[in-house]
């Protein structure tokens, strides 16, 4: 089992990049006032998911022969009104085949009671292969109250646990704070933490009609709340559960409790390397004859703008304490021809050596106009690189 890969959809998650830019002279004294500018990054939405109704939406007929000669494939987001747990999963494992998991619906769960479901969760899985849902986790849950672990694409929250669960649907960047998790079993609700046990007076198992009683309370100071089931939990279970989130809670996450025994994938140690970072000397010294020019702050700050989406793919791609933005304060050579010539952080808050790689590298795809009465312009560009934390999934989506 590997860790899941990044999938660069800005519908998925998406950046603030703050831009600023400060002249430098070739001996580091600022010059020409640049104001700071700010400016937000509004990504391009994914493609259209296909509707409940463009497919079947019930699988469980009795399987007779389409009259047609060329059936319509059928939708793997769509399941039936009996449809249980482990149907989503099963869901979920054909999408990520298909490579079909984003969505842009907004939200994780359509459909039920008295209707047929569709999932329109956008899937990001932390883990591939996808494994099967437990069948059983009530005996795991019986008798203990410890804390669990919970892997997102984005990073491990907790350090040990008696089980180990996996995020199935998409997450914006985690804020500080550890997650609830909700355990819908044959018996009833369970509600566990990744940082501390539960209450017995809390922890379940109870009702799923009790969980509005219950939940609020476990998930004080969490910065998420991830959900799975047994594999034969009915989707009308699930439904209640998600239903029974409070408003204004942080984001709730679809997931998958690991079967006894599988291991999460082990967390890289951090890159020491300063691979981008500037010497303490700053930018090399220009070549010999080369005059300073100018470039004014409009043209500048004009010019930026296309920073904006390159940025934020770069961003898509942070782990661990990365994903939860920083500053990076950016020195940058504009040669002759208006093209970046050097570039490198004079400092980097957020430490990931792969992403000052692709902000730099952005920053060396910009073109500006030439400098003015000169071969050169320095300048300092302080970024800082922001997640958008409100781009997270409803629970329902007619609920």
């Amino acid at each position: 089992m590997t860790g899941g890969h990044a999938r660069s959809t800005a519908q998925r998650v998406r950046a603030a990049l703050l831009l600023g830019a400060l002249f430098l002279a070739a001996g580091g004294v600022g010059c020409g006032g640049a104001s700071e500018a700010e400016q937000g990054t509004t990504p391009r939405p994914t493609a259209r998911q296909p509707d409940a109704a463009e497919a079947p939406a019930d699988r469980s007929g009795d399987g007779g022969a389409s009259d047609s000669s060329t059936p319509a494939q059928a939708n793997p987001r769509a399941l039936s009104m009996g449809a249980t747990f482990g149907d989503l999963v099963t869901a979920v494992r054909t999408l990520d085949g298909l490579g079909a998991s984003d969505s842009a619906s907004g939200c994780l769960l359509r459909g039920g009671p008295l209707s047929p479901y569709v999932l329109e969760a956008d899937l990001a899985s932390a883990v591939h292969p996808i494994p099967e849902p437990p069948g059983d986790l009530e005996a795991r849950l019986d008798g203990t109250r410890s804390p669990v672990v919970v892997l997102t694409r984005w990073a491990q929250h907790g350090t040990s646990g008696d089980i180990a669960l996996v995020a199935l649907s998409a997450t914006p960047p985690p804020r500080p704070g550890p997650l609830a998790v909700v355990l819908l079993t044959r018996e009833g609700a369970h509600l566990r933490r990744t940082d501390a046990a539960v209450p017995a007076a809390h922890s379940g198992p109870f009702p799923v009609a009790r969980l509005g009683e219950h939940l609020p309370i476990v998930l004080e100071g969490t910065s998420g709340v991830l959900i799975t089931a047994e594999a034969r939990v009915p989707l009308s279970t699930l439904r209640a559960a998600l239903g029974s989130v409070p408003g204004g809670s942080p984001p709730v996450i679809l997931g998958l409790a690991l079967l006894p025994g599988v291991r999460l994938p082990t967390s890289p140690a951090p890159d020491p390397s300063v691979h981008g970072l500037c010497p303490d000397t700053g930018l090399p010294a220009p070549a010999a004859g080369q005059r300073v020019g100018e470039l004014s702050p409009d043209v500048l700050r004009a010019h930026l703008a296309s920073m904006g989406e390159g940025a934020m793919r770069c961003f898509e791609f942070a782990r661990g304490d990365a994903a939860r933005g920083g500053r990076m304060r950016v020195l940058t050579r504009i040669g002759a021809q208006g093209r970046v010539t050097e570039a490198c952080a004079a400092s980097d808050e957020l430490g990931d050596p792969t992403l000052r790689t692709c902000v730099l590298g952005v920053v060396r795809g910009v073109v500006f106009p030439a400098p003015v009465g000169g071969d050169y312009v320095d300048v300092a560009l302080p970024l800082r690189l922001t997640p958008d934390h409100s781009a997270q999934q409803r629970p329902l989506c007619d609920g």
